[in-house]
């Protein structure tokens, strides 16, 4: 680091017309070069070379490494070294990184917001694509999606292998009303992230249940919003396994009359951390129903705006273990059992 100090009212290192016989701010040792930084250290002025690349003070231009201010050109001088950004040199020659499209392919996976998020495989933002990376298994994989995408579904989505499928909030995998979205049999531990699950329905040949989700395995969903789905029990979610929502929201599905649980039927083991389940309707448990002999363990959740004719919050059986903490229970509708 190369630093000019300055005193007796001399300049050295080219610079003039600067009073540095004292100096108490900063300010006082401007030397009019837009490539230097000023100090004001112990009295007298210090003059710091910025490194070349550097953005020239007043915008314009880029420093060369030696204390002057030179044209960026066509850019190759606003290089930030990161994959994600475009780096481009505007007509008043100033120097500009823009973030990449999302979904842009960079070393270690795909670019989201301007940086590379690693992942271990990528693949293409569609239907066969989803299927691809759970035969790949393992993962993280991501999916090249060029913002948010809305990917629909030619039938449900069987995760039969142990994966972790990222969405980086782009993916929106969507049953179009036809079909569950997703299954999750037993032996297969899987999670998805950053991801929508919406418009699955279940019917009679599915079978009638979980019509976003049925998971007979083990399943973490984190950051995901799973809405707008419907079947017989467990609009949003049927649950036969151990299931994990982390800051998570389960709104908007219902269930069909005489069904029971709108956002989610448990008959294993479900772990809610953070996120919401709300605005869910069924004839019977609005938001959540736990079964007789099933576990239900909630913390700072929100369960509200569910409707219900009766428990149209939270719907907890004899013989069936529920523990909420620090959760809000507000707003839900019901002829019995409001909250």
């Amino acid at each position: 680091m190369f630093f000019v100090v300055v005193a007796f009212g001399t300049v050295f290192g080219g610079c003039s017309d600067v009073n540095t016989s004292t100096c108490t701010i900063n300010t006082d040792c401007d030397d009019g070069n837009d490539c230097t930084i000023d100090a004001c250290e112990g009295g007298q002025c210090a003059f710091e070379t910025e490194p070349a690349d550097a953005v020239c003070d007043g915008g314009a231009g880029v420093c060369d490494g030696a204390g002057s201010c030179v044209e960026c050109n066509d850019g190759s001088h606003c290089d930030d070294s990161n994959e994600c950004t475009v780096d481009s040199c505007s007509a008043a020659n100033t120097c500009s990184q823009m973030p990449a499209p999302d979904g842009a392919q960079c070393t270690a996976g795909v670019c989201q917001s301007g940086e590379c998020s690693e992942f271990e495989n990528v693949f293409p933002c569609t239907d066969q694509g989803i299927r691809d990376a759970i035969a790949e298994g393992g993962g993280p994989h991501g999916f090249a999606c060029e913002g948010s995408t809305i990917v629909a579904t030619n039938g449900e989505i069987q995760i039969d292998n142990s994966v972790i499928l990222d969405g980086l909030d782009n993916l929106i995998v969507d049953g179009q009303g036809r079909h569950r979205v997703f299954f999750v049999p037993t032996t297969v531990t899987a999670e998805l992230r950053r991801m929508t699950v919406r418009r699955g329905r279940a019917n009679e040949s599915t079978p009638n249940s979980g019509g976003g989700i049925h998971n007979a395995g083990a399943l973490t969903l984190t950051d995901v919003d799973v809405s707008g789905s419907s079947a017989f029990n467990g609009g949003g979610v049927y649950n036969e396994g151990t299931f994990a929502l982390k800051d998570s929201t389960v709104s908007g599905n219902d269930a069909s009359f005489p069904g029971s649980a709108g956002g989610i039927y448990n008959t294993g083991m479900v772990t809610v951390t953070g996120g919401a389940v709300s605005g869910n309707f069924s004839s019977f448990a609005g938001g959540i129903e736990n079964s007789a002999g099933a576990t239900l363990s909630m913390s700072d959740c929100l369960v509200s705006g569910n409707r219900a004719q009766s428990a149209a919050g939270i719907m907890n059986h004899d013989r069936a273990f529920a523990s909420v903490t620090d959760c809000e229970v507000s707003g839900n509708d019901a002829t019995t059992g409001v909250g």
